[in-house]
Parts: C-alpha cells; sequence; structure tokens
C-alpha cells in the first residue's frame, strides 16, 4: 500500500511540472510570437512611407508600365527592401479593382520564374488582402498557401497624401517554416533555464526513487541469493543420489564435457574431473563404437528439429564392462556466452535390457510353442478330417469292394451252376463259358489291385529291371486295346518318335505296362466316344509317357485327390462306371519307384491327359549295337569346329554311318560364322583350344544368337565326370579325348 501511494506522488508531481511547463511553453510562444509580429510591422510601416501616392498612381497596373522611369523607381525600390531585410522573401505592391487583387510592382527580377508582372491578377488573395483597403489598417497574415509556398504576410496601406484614401497596400511576405524556426529559436533561449530547472528536479526526484528500489532490489536479491543457496544445496543433493549422471556439455565431436554431476563415478567409473574437458579422456570414446555414429545422428536430428532427444545406447566402462545407457537431453544456448550446449541425464538400464532380453526370449519361444501348438492342432484337424474322409472312404470302398467282387462271383458261381445242369446245350455252354472266364479274370483284377496296394502300403513292393524296347509296349498295348473298342465309338491312336534302337531302355517292363494299362483303362471306360492317344517323347534325360482321352474330364480340385487310395473324383462316377479306386494310385507308386513323376491336365467335360515320367536309361547290353549303320530317320547338319585335320578325319570317319552332313571349321572364328550364316546346322561338336578364338568363346557367342543349337565339348582337357570343368551356360554336354566312338554316336543322337 505504501508503495503505492509513493509511485502516486511521483506521478502527481511529475505531472504538475510537466503542466507548468507546458504552460510555460505557450505563454512564451505568444509572447515572442507577438513581440515578433510588432517588430515587423513597425519595420513594414517604416519601408511603407518610402512610396509617394504619385509614383503610385502614375501605374497604369499593366503591361506598359514596365517602361515608365516611375515603374523602375518602384521596382528598384522593392529589390533594396528584400536586400536589407534577408527574413523576407518577397515584397510587392498591389491594387483593388472590382474586388479583385492586382499586381502593380514586385522585388523579382523579369526573367524568375516567381516574377510578377503589372496587371497579373493575384487569383489566390484570400479575405486577409482586402482588410486594409476596407479599414485603411495594417494586418499580419496567419500562414497562408498560395502557388508559391506557405506564408505570413505583413500588409501596410498606401494612402493618398491629400485625400487619406488607400490607394494601394504594399506586402512583405515571410516564410512560415523560417518564422515558426526563429520563434523557436528565441523560445528554446528564454526557456532553457526553467528546463534545466525543472530538469534538475525530475532527476532528484527520479534518484531518490532509484536509489529506494535499489535498495529495495539489494534486499530482494540478498533473498534470491539465499533461496539460490538452499536451492543448489538440494539440487545437488538431489543430482548426487540420482541413479545416473547429469551433464552439460559442448556439442562437438568428443561432447566435451563442461559440468558432470557424481553419478558418472558409478555409471561410467570416471570421476567428473577425469571427464570434464576431457582431462582424461573424452565421453565419445565411452560410447559402444557400434553406437557412436546412432548416437550422434539421433542427437543432430533432435537439435535441428529444436526438440528434446531420448536414446539408448551402450557404454564401455574404465574397467571394460559393456553397460546399456537411456539418455534424455536437449539443446540450450547459453546466456553468457551464446553459445549452444547440451544439457540432459543418463542412467544405467543394463538390467531392465536384461530382464527385457529374458522376456523377449521367452516370448519367442512361446510364439513358438504356439505356432507349433496352432500347427499341431491343424494337423489334427486335418488328421481327424482326414481320418473321417478315409473312414468314409474305406465304407464306401468296402461297399464298392463288395461289389466289385460279388458281381463277377456271382457271374461265376451262377453259370457253373448251369453248366451243371443236364439239358444245357453246347451253344448255351459256348456263350457261358466266356462269361465265367472273363468274370474270373475281372476278379482276378481286382484281387490283384488289392495285393499290389498293400505291397506298396508296406514297401514290399520290387522292381524288375530288364532290357525291353519301349517301341514294342506300345505296339503289344495298341493291338490289345484296339481290340477292345472294336464296339465302342473310340479311335486308338499310338505316337512315338525314337527308333527301335534308340528306345531300348533298362527299366522295369512290367510296372510300366501296368502304368499304362491302368491308364488306358480309365480312358477307355470314361471316354463315351472320340479318340485316345497314348505315347511317350524324350525330354532331356527323361522319357515323357502320356495317355489323352476325350472323356468326361476331371475338376480342378480332384486332380490331387485321384492319385491317393481308395479316390475317385466323385461317388457317383464310382457307382456309375465301377472299378476299386487303386488303378491310379498303384500307377502312383510304380512311377515314383522307377524314379519319375505324375501328374493330369484336364478340363471338365473335354477329355483329360495323364502324363508320367521315367529316366531314360540305355541297355547297357545293346550299346555298341544301337549306333552301327544308321540311326538317323532323316538327313541331319553337324558342324564339326576341330583345328588338328587328323581329329577332324576321325570323327568324320565314325560319324559317317548317321545319316549326317558334316561341316568343317578349323576355329572359333570361322565356327561363329558358319553358324549365323547356315540355318541348317542341328548340332555343334566344339574342340576347346583352337587358334584364332577358343571353342568356350565361340559357344557363348553362338548361343548369343542361337541359344537352342545343342553344343558339344571335346578336348583333351575334359575328363569324365568332370563337367564342372566347363561353363554349362554355353556346352549342353562334352566329351573328353580320347573319343570313345559309341560314346560321341549316342550324345549326338540323343541331341538330334
Amino acid at each position: 500500500m505504501r508503495k503505492n501511494n509513493s509511485l502516486l506522488i511521483k506521478g502527481i508531481i511529475i505531472v504538475t511540472l510537466i503542466t507548468l511547463g507546458i504552460l510555460f511553453l505557450l505563454y512564451n510562444w505568444q509572447k515572442i510570437n507577438n513581440e515578433h509580429s510588432k517588430i515587423i510591422l513597425q519595420n513594414a510601416n517604416s519601408i511603407g512611407i518610402m512610396f509617394r501616392s504619385d509614383e503610385i498612381m502614375a501605374m497604369e497596373v499593366s503591361s506598359q508600365d514596365t517602361s515608365k522611369i516611375k515603374y523602375k523607381v518602384i521596382k528598384n525600390k522593392l529589390k533594396e527592401i528584400i536586400e536589407i531585410n534577408p527574413e523576407a522573401r518577397f515584397a510587392y505592391i498591389y491594387i483593388e479593382r472590382n474586388g479583385k487583387i492586382f499586381f502593380i510592382a514586385d522585388s523579382e527580377d523579369e526573367n524568375s520564374e516567381d516574377y510578377s508582372p503589372p496587371g497579373q491578377e493575384y487569383t489566390e488573395a484570400e479575405d486577409d488582402y482586402f482588410h486594409p483597403f476596407r479599414n485603411g489598417k495594417t494586418k499580419l497574415t496567419g500562414p497562408l498557401t498560395d502557388r508559391w509556398g506557405t506564408w505570413i504576410s505583413a500588409l501596410i496601406p498606401i494612402k493618398d497624401e491629400k485625400t487619406g484614401k488607400v490607394i494601394a497596400v504594399f506586402g512583405m511576405d515571410f516564410n512560415s517554416e523560417s518564422w515558426n524556426s526563429h520563434i523557436i529559436y528565441e523560445l528554446f533561449e528564454s526557456s532553457l533555464l526553467f528546463f534545466l530547472w525543472l530538469f534538475a528536479i525530475v532527476m532528484v526526484i527520479v534518484i531518490i526513487s532509484k536509489n529506494k528500489a535499489l535498495n529495495n532490489k539489494i534486499r530482494e536479491k540478498k533473498k534470491v541469493d539465499e533461496e539460490l543457496t538452499k536451492s543448489n544445496r538440494k539440487l545437488s543433493t538431489l543430482m548426487a543420489n540420482l541413479p545416473g549422471m547429469v551433464y552439460f556439455c559442448l556439442i562437438d565431436d568428443n561432447w566435451t564435457m563442461k559440468y558432470v554431476s557424481e553419478g558418472t563415478i558409478e555409471l561410467t567409473e570416471f570421476h567428473p574431473d577425469e571427464l570434464i574437458d576431457n582431462k582424461i579422456t573424452c565421453f565419445n570414446k565411452l560410447i559402444h563404437p557400434e553406437d557412436q555414429i546412432k548416437v550422434h545422428s539421433s542427437v543432430l536430428n533432435a537439435i535441428k528439429k529444436e526438440v528434446p532427444f531420448e536414446i539408448e545406447y551402450r557404454i564401455i566402462t574404465k574397467s571394460g564392462i559393456i553397460k546399456h545407457v537411456w539418455e534424455r537431453g536437449q539443446m540450450i544456448k547459453s546466456s553468457s556466452d551464446g553459445l549452444e550446449h547440451l544439457e540432459g541425464f543418463i542412467t544405467d538400464i543394463s538390467e531392465r535390457k536384461r530382464i527385457e532380453n529374458i522376456l523377449k526370449q521367452k516370448t519367442e519361444e512361446i510364439d513358438i510353442q504356439n505356432k507349433e501348438y496352432k500347427q499341431i492342432n491343424i494337423d489334427l484337424t486335418k488328421a481327424k478330417e482326414k481320418a473321417e474322409e478315409n473312414d468314409q472312404l474305406k465304407t464306401a470302398f468296402l461297399l464298392n469292394l463288395s461289389h466289385e467282387i460279388r458281381t463277377p462271383m456271382n457271374a461265376i458261381i451262377g453259370f457253373s451252376d448251369l453248366l451243371n445242369r443236364p439239358d444245357l446245350t453246347e451253344e448255351q455252354k459256348k456263350r457261358f463259358i466266356p462269361i465265367i472266364k472273363d468274370s474270373s479274370h475281372q476278379l482276378l483284377s481286382v484281387v490283384s489291385d488289392i495285393l499290389t496296394i498293400s505291397l506298396l502300403e508296406t514297401k514290399q513292393e520290387k522292381t524288375k529291371y530288364s532290357n525291353f524296347c519301349v517301341n514294342n509296349v506300345m505296339d503289344e498295348l495298341d493291338e490289345i486295346y484296339k481290340q477292345n473298342t472294336v464296339k465302342k465309338n473310340i479311335s486308338i491312336v499310338k505316337l512315338y518318335h525314337l527308333s527301335n534302337l534308340q528306345s531300348t531302355i533298362y527299366s522295369d517292363k512290367t510296372k510300366i505296362i501296368q502304368i499304362l494299362s491302368n491308364l488306358l483303362n480309365n480312358a477307355v471306360k470314361f471316354t463315351k466316344e472320340g479318340i485316345i492317344e497314348f505315347g511317350y517323347n524324350l525330354i532331356g534325360d527323361e522319357l515323357v509317357f502320356f495317355v489323352k482321352d476325350s472323356g468326361i474330364g476331371i475338376e480342378n480340385e480332384q486332380k490331387e485327390k485321384i492319385f491317393e487310395r481308395f479316390q475317385q473324383a466323385n461317388l457317383e462316377i464310382a457307382s456309375k462306371y465301377g472299378g476299386t479306386g487303386l488303378g491310379l494310385s498303384i500307377s502312383k507308386g510304380f512311377v515314383e519307384m522307377l524314379g519319375g513323376r505324375i501328374w493330369v491336365e484336364s478340363e471338365l467335360g473335354k477329355g483329360s491327359t495323364f502324363f508320367f515320367t521315367i529316366p531314360y536309361i540305355l541297355s547297357e547290353n545293346d550299346k555298341k549295337e544301337v549306333f552301327y549303320g544308321s540311326a538317323l530317320n532323316e538327313l541331319k547338319t553337324i558342324l564339326v569346329a576341330e583345328d588338328e585335320d587328323i581329329n577332324y578325319f576321325f570323327i568324320f570317319e565314325i560319324l559317317r554311318d548317321l545319316n549326317l552332313n558334316i561341316i568343317h571349321a578349323k576355329d572359333g572364328v570361322e565356327a561363329v560364322k558358319i553358324c549365323k550364316e547356315n540355318k541348317e546346322i542341328n548340332l555343334v561338336l566344339m574342340d576347346l583350344k583352337m587358334p584364332n578364338m577358343g571353342g568356350d568363346e565361340a559357344a557363348e557367342i553362338i548361343k548369343g544368337f542361337r541359344p537352342e543349337l545343342p553344343i558339344i565339348a571335346q578336348s583333351a582337357y575334359l575328363y569324365k565326370n568332370s563337367n564342372d570343368k566347363y561353363n554349362m551356360n554355353c556346352f549342353d554336354d562334352y566329351i573328353a579325348k580320347p573319343i570313345d566312338i559309341d560314346e560321341l554316336k549316342q550324345k549326338i543322337i540323343r541331341f538330334l
């Protein structure tokens, strides 16, 4: 309250002093202005006496006056007035006619832009310029503005000496700004002492006030210092008890510490003095080398965005222990030097990290267990569904099997009983006996399928490899199934391309026949009319067999299931077409035993094509016989790239009986050229070591423009079982020198 009263009193005193100062200035201004105006009017009156009325009355107030002597006398007087009165800008004489003002003469030279010739009307004249004519008194006008500027004018009436009538007015113009400047200067001179006295009073008041305020601030500062000391003591105690270290550091590559709390001893094993100003080591060296870039990047990004940062990283203590730490900090600007620094807090989180790793490990183990449990549940569900499906399939299979067994058994028993009838004719016997035989074969087939699937299930089925001609098998099956389909509107077509010698392989003939028979039986069973094609192709080192029909086709979701045991496409098919549903399962088992694979391509309602593969293994016993004589059905062209004439002639002689057109190239360059120009070349036999261009380089170029052309490498640098010594991207096969005649023929025929 006391402080508020003091301020109020000070305010009143200051306002009073300011008011007195303003009143003093206004009074002085008016006084000086009046005195100055009085002096100007006195001077103007004195000057006005210089002009005689006869001189004025002699003027016509027109441009003709300029030639008159009296005009020139008046003009010279006006100029002299301006010269002896430097404060005045213009001197002039004007008259009033018909309520208008006209100039008689002025003080300006005729060539001056401000010159007003005799008779020129003063169109901007205000009412003040008419007063001297009306009342005959002198007049000092206020600031008036015309085309020449803003003026304060002294107007002196010139009267006729005889009549006392005002015949003209003498005027002097003073620049308004100069007038005011003169008054202000005089005002400043006259008021300086007063304002010095006023300023002294104000300064005394201010000094007293400042002194009192300073004493108050000193008392407050002492109080703040005491509170700050207490606060610092509490802060030091708090930081000493924190589980980590508080820091203040420079933003440089070393993170140079300027302040470090005592917590650094427990955290880093370094004393604060050892870290401050990098006395023993810098803090950056304590950061794990693998984390230094991460820390630097994270901190600089936060500084750039002007936000606090939080980061986890590793440090290496004085004794070499690795600890995980968490840091939170921010960039600040020092109030003393304006430099940027970092301040923050770092604490040990190694134990937390250890627990997190344990939890993470346990979580991963639980996730793995959950996945395993889920997979087990899925497997169990599938197994259950599979078991239920198998039970249904087994039930359906047993019912179907019962039907498949009972039907032929019924025929066998029934017609056997009929054969015992004494009244049976020979014609009836001839009809009954084939029925009994066919039913017996049908029953035997069912029993055979059951035994075969049992052997496959228990892995007791064996393979019996032998040498046989695949073409012969195709021919035999073609004859059998053409006879079986005589009564049906079905055409049987066999397709194959190898010669008998080329198709003589080493495999299990019985199983191949049974596989093809199962597939052909199904094709005949499910094809009402149309074409059934079967045969094989040699693709790479495999024989790919196929059986294609134009029957009912198979749905996409059934294409895998039909190869499983007891499966048919659906129960309706089983009831309509019969069969045990074991044929494709047996075929799949046999194909896999022979090292191949089986699959089907089908479109519902348009037919199916079954494929299976077996390795193409030529008969070992017949190998020597295969290649004598002309083994190719049509003429083929091969290129032999060989720089040695003897080697070329040897190759030519051993291949001449294979119905080949043989072209010779003596180096890699010539081989490339011939292959580009001759599109009829079917195979290249390439020597690796040749002049100008080696065989491997030539092969790479040829493959660039004819990638499908087979190229066989031959060289003394290749050995058996060393196909890793050349680039398979360039060569399709190789043969080592000295050349085995039969091996070379075998490879050439295989590619052609």
